[in-house]
């Protein structure tokens, strides 16, 4: 079953006449939409996950940015996910984490394909990336309540998802065969892309690569306030580290 969750009546509207305009196979969706949290990706997903939780449904979450899954084919080449292959990758997700006892999954945080590797799992401690990740049901909460007034915008979300669930589980599982492409920053418009905008200062210490090069300073320091809260939370799996793309680094 397939649900499209959206923040306002505004956007449910903007989405059934843009998938009923495209006609068939889109246009089934089109009944397909639900209004979940006013504000915020964090509380977005918590909606989420209780909608389908109470269903005891696993839950695949992918955002409408998602351009292409990209695979390492048989000769090692970087390909898009052929046609109708998109419910078999996620077969083998929810699989792979029922065998290691995970209750998250999701693929390769690059899309640099030397760094792909056909086949390959990982259950080490590792960024679980936001854009594509699918989660069974189970008592590890997102708590988003101490973090929600000082970022309101949802950045850091995926890190502390990762570290709410391996905290839990001691495991998630990557398919490092795997990664996904998402729209440029400021191609699309809303979610996350609405608080990012280019800046030409980072706070000190901070790289220019990653989020910091789409964040303004104010939110910049947000994000390190929001990663040091979650350091003292999860000293055994969290180092801030300013000079890091992620502005972490996961230990090991």
């Amino acid at each position: 079953m397939v649900k499209i969750f959206v923040h306002s009546s505004r956007d449910k509207s903007k989405y059934q006449d843009e998938l009923t305009k495209r006609g068939a196979p889109f246009s089934q969706f089109a009944t397909s939409l639900v209004i979940g949290a006013e504000r915020g990706l964090g509380n977005q997903r918590n909606f989420i996950l209780k909608h389908a939780s109470s269903k005891g449904h696993p839950t695949i979450f992918m955002d409408d940015d998602v351009q292409d899954i990209l695979m390492k084919d048989a000769q090692g080449e970087l390909q898009s996910l052929p046609r109708g292959q998109l419910w078999r990758l996620i077969q083998t997700g929810f699989v792979k984490a029922l065998e290691c006892g995970a209750t998250l999954w999701g693929v390769a945080p690059t899309e640099r394909g030397n760094l792909l590797r056909r086949g390959a799992v990982s259950t080490q401690l590792g960024l679980c990336t936001g854009p594509f990740f699918g989660v069974i049901p189970s008592k590890v909460a997102f708590d988003t309540q101490r973090l929600r007034t000082c970022l309101p915008w949802g950045l850091a979300e995926d890190i502390e998802r990762t570290l709410r669930h391996f905290d839990a589980d001691g495991v998630i599982v990557r398919l490092y065969g795997y990664s996904v492409r998402s729209a440029p920053h400021g191609r699309t418009k809303g979610g996350l892309q609405s608080s990012f905008s280019p800046c030409s200062s980072q706070p000190n210490g901070t790289t220019t690569e990653g989020p910091w090069k789409y964040l303004s300073p104010k939110r910049a320091e947000a994000l390190l306030h929001v990663l040091a809260a979650l350091e003292e939370e999860f000293p055994h799996l969290l180092v801030v580290d300013p000079a890091k793309p992620l502005g972490c680094e996961f230990m090991r």
